[in-house]
């Protein structure tokens, strides 16, 4: 029932984002306003829903002296770029695999292999659901207090810190940051987790342009965890910026292992051989991210660019004329942007 409700509101947000692409009028750019406001509302209600549950459960579990399993949801390896761990991880990091039953465990020992890693406040698992619900909602201001919080009650829960870190950085408290990162990686054994956070850091590095760092970051990520698939992405993209291309496509190539229909590793693979001189190597990668990404300006103009110098004259003027059409409706865009 919620899913259906959900999917009717975000089919409406695509319907009124494919409306303003076509270039709406003033007064239909109104009318789109209003129903975004009352959307807004309505999913304001679900988050003020959500938080009412929460606390009516907790309450319910002090009350009654209910035990209700908690588990790391689906949803916080998807927000990280991760898949679940398909097998069983080392130590507490992961949550969600490797964790005994409970009669394999001492009634009040504690077991590093539980989902929470010994925490066990009441009030910093309530912390804990709600910073992810906050993170998952992309309300990051709300999501630090809760891990504050959290880490503050539990200094030793690991992932509390993780995400704290995590959090911060999407903020562009890089600094604040990279100093939960690290203690994290002071505390941990665990190899995704470790790979994860030498990823985050590699990101941070790469955002501030310290490409060096970055590299020595993102080849840690891979050396620490295969499970880490984006970081080999993260590592050809550095490298291309740094203008070393043939170490670029090797990582480029590795990345399209893992992420075959990824328009954008294609592109900037047929880039990478460009650079090189290597034409017809970068001309299927760049025919397959225009046919993955048709509507993008730089893939049709950099395929017409690579036909052209392939003497085949007529795809590269037909792409060309596609590049013109493209930039003729941005032109519009921008024009009626301007006047707004």
């Amino acid at each position: 029932m919620f899913k259906d409700k959900f999917a009717e509101i975000f089919a409406e947000v695509d319907s009124i984002e494919k409306q303003l692409k076509d270039n709406s009028s003033n007064e239909e750019k109104e009318e789109f306003s209003r129903r975004l406001l009352d959307l807004r509302k309505v999913m304001d209600q679900c988050i003020q829903s959500w938080l009412s549950f929460e606390e009516r459960v907790n309450q319910m579990q002090d009350s009654y002296g209910l035990k209700l399993p908690d588990e790391l949801p689906d949803m916080f390896f998807q927000g990280l770029g991760l898949e679940e761990p398909a097998g069983p991880a080392q130590g507490p990091p992961t949550g969600q695999a490797g964790k005994k039953e409970a009669a394999d465990v001492p009634e009040g020992e504690p077991s590093s292999q539980e989902p929470f890693g010994g925490m066990r406040k009441d009030a910093s698992i309530s912390s804990f659901k709600r910073g992810l619900g906050f993170y998952d909602l992309y309300m990051l201001e709300e999501a630090i207090r809760e891990f504050e919080q959290l880490v503050r009650m539990e200094p030793d829960f690991i992932i509390g810190h993780f995400l704290l870190a995590h959090v911060y950085s999407h903020k562009g408290n890089h600094e604040e940051a990279e100093k939960e990162f690290r203690l994290v990686l002071a505390l941990t054994e665990d190899p995704l987790l470790q790979g994860m956070v030498y990823n985050a850091l590699g990101n941070i590095y790469a955002e501030g342009k310290k490409y060096e760092q970055a590299l020595e970051e993102f080849h840690l990520a891979r050396e620490r965890s295969k499970e880490v698939k984006e970081a080999s992405f993260n590592l050809a993209a550095t490298q291309y910026n740094l203008g070393r291309y043939r170490e670029s496509i090797e990582h480029f190539r590795e990345a399209l292992e893992h992420y075959p229909d990824d328009w954008e590793i294609h592109f900037y693979l047929g880039k990478a051989y460009q650079y090189l001189k290597d034409h017809e190597k970068s001309l299927p990668h760049l025919e397959e991210a225009w046919r993955l990404n048709p509507g993008d300006f730089l893939v049709n103009f950099e395929l017409g660019v690579v036909y052209h110098l392939l003497n085949q004259r007529e795809k590269a003027i037909s792409q060309y004329i596609r590049t013109l059409e493209l930039g003729k409706r941005k032109s519009r865009g921008q024009r009626v942007s301007r006047l707004n």
